[in-house]
């Protein structure tokens, strides 16, 4: 995994505005953030390259949501974090994923991601 700032993000929501603002505020901190529209988008993009960090919203149109994405990535990339937001309330998440909700600070965005791609990846064996 890449260090702090320079690791590699992904940031999936289907909000232009919203995933513009985040993707954003993480370039401006020193991260490489990278957009992705849908959660068949996101699964293209890491197919083609790898990212430390996954941040996805949980409701999107289409067939998978974001609680589904996060299962495909700790089956496909497990070295991949994932951070899921939402405006609703926490639902069940599997693994070691962080929850954050909407509405959150600049601040608070750029804590939890540190937070995610500093601390220890635990793999199941």
């Amino acid at each position: 995994m890449q260090q702090n700032r320079h690791a590699r993000i992904l940031i999936v929501e289907d909000d232009m505005l919203v995933r513009e603002l985040l993707v954003d505020i993480l370039r401006e901190a020193g991260f490489e953030a990278q957009e992705a529209d849908c959660a068949r988008e996101a699964l293209r993009e890491l197919a083609a390259r790898p990212f430390d960090l996954v941040m996805s919203d949980i409701d999107m149109p289409g067939e998978l949501d974001g609680i589904d994405l996060a299962r495909h990535i700790g089956g496909s990339w497990p070295e991949t974090r994932v951070i899921l937001i939402s405006g609703r309330s926490r639902p069940a998440l599997p693994g070691d994923i962080l929850f954050l909700p909407k509405p959150f600070t600049a601040a608070r965005l750029i804590a939890a991601v540190t937070q995610m791609i500093t601390q220890p990846i635990c793999l199941a064996s």
